[in-house]
């Protein structure tokens, strides 16, 4: 594994992208859990206010917990996609830099006092 320009390791990035879109199915069962859990809840605990509220909090979990394993995706997708970014950008900012960077150093190389040093 090769450290980029930008002082990131593009694999490593890449492999942990992957791995959290391996987590997606475990957090859409956590979110399904968790979604039972209040719905049970609302059963067992035997006030009409309470289990109003619980029924209103499920309500308003539902679309989010929908979402959870969609955003673990994406997230993953997208901290994958950055590593192959970086890459792509170190090697367009070699190619276009490259030749500038040699330039300079063949003048620096030409420089045989230090500039900024007084003269005797």
């Amino acid at each position: 594994m090769s450290t980029a320009t930008w002082e990131m390791r593009p694999d490593d990035l890449a492999d942990d992208g992957l791995h959290v879109v391996r987590t997606a199915p475990e957090a859409a069962s956590a979110g399904d859990r968790f979604l039972a859990a209040v719905t049970d809840g609302g059963d067992a605990v035997h006030h009409r206010v309470l289990a109003a509220a619980l029924d209103r909090y499920h309500g308003t979990l539902v679309p989010l917990t929908a979402a959870l394993s969609d955003s673990a995706t994406a997230g993953g997708t997208r901290l994958t996609a950055a590593a192959g970014t970086g890459t792509d950008a170190d090697r367009e900012a070699l190619r276009e830099l490259g030749p500038t960077a040699s330039a300079a150093d063949h003048v620096r190389d030409r420089l045989r006092r230090a500039i900024n040093v007084p003269r005797r």
